[in-house]
């Protein structure tokens, strides 16, 4: 029998360790994730300022580059809009979880106060009703 009880003990700490190995990886992943995030930030920034800059257009240059330019510059802001919606996305999405957490639990608060409020008009009715108690009585018939 206990050598059934050390095995479990063991296989409860072996998942305890792969568990919160599990957890740093995760939270590794996610700092790596903003890391990339604040960069790709940091870049379209630049790429921004830059396309902001005026340009002198030569007489001599082609037709093709300014319409590369404009695709660029289109790009760029295409770019920093997905992001900002993303982000925004994520936070109404964090605040959907919130608030259907918060409905389960007014759901079951309100649940547990019409139990209680059944219950102590049940006691009430039996106090202000009571059910005469009669005592059962046999008759004996004799000689029948």
């Amino acid at each position: 029998m206990s050598f059934v009880a050390a095995e479990r003990a063991k296989n409860r700490v072996c998942v305890r360790r792969l568990y919160y190995k599990k957890l740093n990886v995760i939270d590794d992943l996610q700092h790596q994730l903003h890391c990339l995030e604040a960069d790709v930030e940091q870049l379209l920034a630049i790429y921004h300022q830059r396309d902001a800059r005026p340009t002198l257009l030569q007489t001599g240059a082609s037709n093709e580059e300014p319409s590369q330019n404009s695709l660029h510059r289109a790009y760029v802001e295409l770019a920093q809009v997905k992001s900002s919606l993303m982000k925004e996305n994520a936070e109404l999405r964090r605040r959907e979880a919130s608030y259907v957490a918060m409905a389960k639990g007014v759901a079951r608060l309100t649940a547990a106060q019409n139990k209680v409020i059944s219950i102590q008009q049940q006691e009430e009715d039996k106090r202000r009703n009571p059910l005469p108690h009669v005592n059962s009585c046999r008759v004996l018939l004799a000689g029948r």
